[in-house]
C-alpha cells in the first residue's frame, strides 16, 4: 500500500474568483461512474449535474452510464468503472479548489474522484450559476484527470485550471469543453485502462465519512 501511494498524485480544480446521463453514440466508448452522494445533494442537482457531465463526457466519444452507490454497491469494480464522491470540503484543502482525483502515475491512471459541494453551493450563489451545472462541470473535469492519468491542466477548455466568475456567467461552450488534444487522449486512456491501487481504492471508497 505504502509503495503505491508515493506514486499518487491529486489533480484538482481551482477558481480564480472562485472558481448529462448521455445520449448513446455507437462510436462512443462506454464508461460506468459510480456516484457517492454522501453531501446530501438534492436530487434534482444531481440529477442535472449528471446529465451535463454526461453530454460533456458524450461529447468526448464516452459514453458515461451513472451507477448511484450512495447506499454501497457490493459487486467488483470493473476496469471500466470510476468512483465520484461527493462531499464538504474538509479542512486543509487547496483554498478555492472545487474537486480533486487521485491519479496513479505510474500507471497514467485513477479510479476516484471528490468533489466538494460545500463549494459548488457557494460559487453558485455568487455567480447565479446552477449548482447542477457548475457540479456537473466539475464531475466532468476530475474524470478528465483519471482517464488522462496526469494532475497537469490544459491551456483551455475544461481541463484548464482557473475557473473565474466571468467565464462561468458568460457560459462559452468551447470552455466547458474537453480540447481536441485531450478528446483524443481520453479514449485511449479508457481503452488501456491499468491502474494498481483502484482495487484498493475501491473498497475503502464506501466507508470513507462524510465531511459534511
Amino acid at each position: 500500500m505504502q509503495k503505491h501511494l508515493r506514486v499518487l498524485a491529486i489533480g484538482w480544480i481551482a477558481a480564480a474568483a472562485l472558481l448529462t446521463t448521455s445520449s448513446e453514440s455507437p462510436a462512443a466508448e462506454r464508461l460506468v461512474v459510480r456516484t457517492y452522494n454522501n453531501f446530501g445533494v438534492a436530487a434534482e442537482e444531481m440529477t442535472n449535474a449528471r446529465a451535463l457531465a454526461g453530454v460533456i463526457l458524450r461529447d468526448a466519444g464516452l459514453q458515461a452510464v451513472w451507477r448511484d452507490c450512495s447506499a454501497g454497491c457490493a459487486d467488483a469494480l470493473g476496469s471500466g468503472e470510476l468512483l465520484v464522491r461527493i462531499v464538504a470540503a474538509p479542512e486543509g484543502i487547496v483554498a478555492d479548489s472545487l474537486g480533486s482525483a487521485v491519479v496513479d502515475l505510474q500507471q497514467g491512471a485513477g479510479t476516484l474522484a471528490t468533489v466538494y459541494a460545500d463549494r459548488i453551493n457557494v460559487l453558485a450563489s455568487r455567480t447565479g450559476v446552477s449548482e447542477g451545472t457548475l457540479l456537473g462541470r466539475a464531475i466532468a473535469h476530475e474524470i478528465g484527470h483519471l482517464l488522462l492519468g496526469t494532475a497537469r491542466h490544459s491551456a483551455a477548455g475544461l481541463m484548464r485550471a482557473l475557473w473565474s466568475d466571468r467565464e462561468l456567467q458568460r457560459d462559452v461552450a468551447a470552455e466547458w469543453t474537453f480540447s481536441r488534444e485531450d478528446v483524443a487522449r481520453l479514449g485511449r486512456g479508457l481503452a488501456t485502462r491499468s491502474c494498481q491501487t483502484c482495487s484498493i481504492i475501491a473498497q475503502i471508497i464506501p466507508v470513507w465519512p462524510s465531511e459534511k
